[in-house]
């Protein structure tokens, strides 16, 4: 019987799947889980002394590699930086990999996308990670594969990544940004979450970009998710309007749930007409907005005191 090919999520898909799931710090331990490529036990078994976020990576003892040998896994300047900020004041406390794949089924379910379990990712950012041209043996070195599980793992790479290459070489860019030390500021000031949409940040946007004259500097600088970032307007009059109406993911959900009461309106929508339909959407962006809030503003108050 032929293995079965793994399952690699797109950048829109994963984007999709972060949007399904409510609390921020579990969006975080997915976000972990893709960036880092690790193993889901070397996950659960993952200590803060392990991280540097001078070097911007991750050394891995051999004691708790599935290959008793010790690694370093390099993060992207992005990624080192909220994982900076997340440990300053949290932990990465994974569940066992039975809850965390039971999650999965609800929060894909809720997304809208086929299920993934816990090697999807390890899968998808190997696969990003070639696809954005890096080479494969120091991706193999990195994920901890020999040079035939490497072949076995990359010779079957998703088609569905062909019309997302700029997302994919945009997430996983592993250069140096001019100031980085400004970026731990910015999500810091946005407590770590999109400006657009409000839901958890993984990039930071010049509002008027370095190539059009912006300046690297704090106050040209906001905390954006990668969808609202990959659609965001390059003048500061046209990003205003962006962020006054939620970027581009807000779009997707009210949409949605347009799409959806036309779809259902003779069932479960029977009693409710369109605009009681996105007034309900609305409501529910701004509590969540609020939740991601008020998480952020709990657990930086709590680490204060």
């Amino acid at each position: 019987m032929q293995k079965d090919i793994y399952k690699i999520l797109s950048p829109s898909e994963y984007e999709q799947l972060l949007m399904g799931i409510p609390k921020v710090k579990n969006r975080f331990l997915v976000e972990t889980m893709l960036n880092t490529g690790m193993r889901y036990e070397e996950l659960r078994r993952f200590e803060k002394k392990f991280f540097n976020p001078k070097t911007r990576d991750i050394t891995l003892p051999a004691a708790i590699t599935k290959t008793k040998r010790g690694r370093c896994v390099q993060l992207t300047p992005i990624y080192s930086r909220m994982l900076e900020v997340f440990l300053s004041y949290s932990n990465l406390d994974f569940p066992t990999r039975a809850t965390m794949n039971i999650n999965f089924d609800r929060w894909c379910k809720k997304a809208g996308i086929w299920s993934v379990d816990c090697k999807t990712f390890r899968k998808t950012i190997e696969t990003w990670l070639i696809y954005a041209g890096y080479d494969a043996y120091k991706v193999a070195i990195s994920q901890g594969h020999t040079t035939t599980i490497q072949i076995a793992h990359y010779q079957n790479m998703s088609s569905c990544l062909k019309n997302e290459l700029e997302q994919v070489k945009k997430f996983t860019d592993m250069s140096k940004i001019r100031n980085k030390s400004l970026i731990s500021q910015v999500m810091i000031r946005d407590l770590g979450l999109c400006c657009c949409c409000g839901f958890a940040a993984n990039e930071v946007h010049h509002i008027i970009p370095l190539a059009m004259g912006g300046i690297d500097t704090i106050d040209n600088m906001i905390a954006l998710c990668s969808e609202d970032h990959h659609h965001a307007p390059n003048t500061k009059e046209e990003f205003k309007e962006y962020v006054k109406h939620g970027g581009s993911k807000l779009d997707y959900i009210i949409g949605s749930a347009i799409n959806d009461f036309y779809r259902y309106k003779d069932t479960k929508y029977k009693d409710l007409d369109l605009q009681k339909v996105i007034e309900i959407a609305r409501n529910l962006i701004i509590t969540l907005r609020e939740i991601d809030i008020n998480y952020c503003v709990e657990k930086y108050n709590k680490n204060r005191n």
